[in-house]
């Protein structure tokens, strides 16, 4: 039930109730854990998010509890984990994916350089490869 490729990214939603653990991979997926019921710190796998193209390369949670991924397919998807109904998560069995933004990214010496995706109020920065794109009013 884990990922077929190297994980390259975590983010963590400590929110009680909609709590959550989602890891991105290589796989083109994205995969969120929610806290198992007899607690000990384990996760079981409550749904796969399969809609990007390419390498998911970076995560991040919002102030308002929704994901925020990365890939390499050129763009950023916000996710309201608390609006998908499991299994199978997308935007074509449930209203979970808010919003599709787009970046150019321009060509680095490798393809995976170390992404980061960052937060700040209402503001979402993304660095990858050589570039650093910024949205405001997420």
């Amino acid at each position: 039930s884990g990922h077929e490729h190297n994980v390259n990214a975590l983010a963590f939603n400590a929110k009680k109730g909609n709590g959550f653990l989602a890891s991105a991979s290589d796989d083109k997926c994205i995969k969120v854990w929610s806290a198992a019921g007899g607690g000990g710190g384990a996760y079981e796998l409550t749904g796969t998010i399969r809609e990007h193209r390419d390498w998911v390369n970076a995560l991040a949670v919002n102030g308002r509890g929704h994901l925020i991924s990365a890939s390499s397919d050129h763009t950023v998807r916000i996710w309201d984990i608390a609006a998908a109904s499991g299994g199978e998560i997308s935007n074509n069995n449930n209203k979970s994916l808010l919003k599709t933004l787009h970046f150019e990214d321009r060509p680095a010496a490798m393809p995976f350089s170390g992404w980061s995706l960052l937060v700040h109020g209402n503001e979402l920065v993304l660095a990858s490869s050589k570039d650093i794109e910024i949205w405001v009013n997420i």
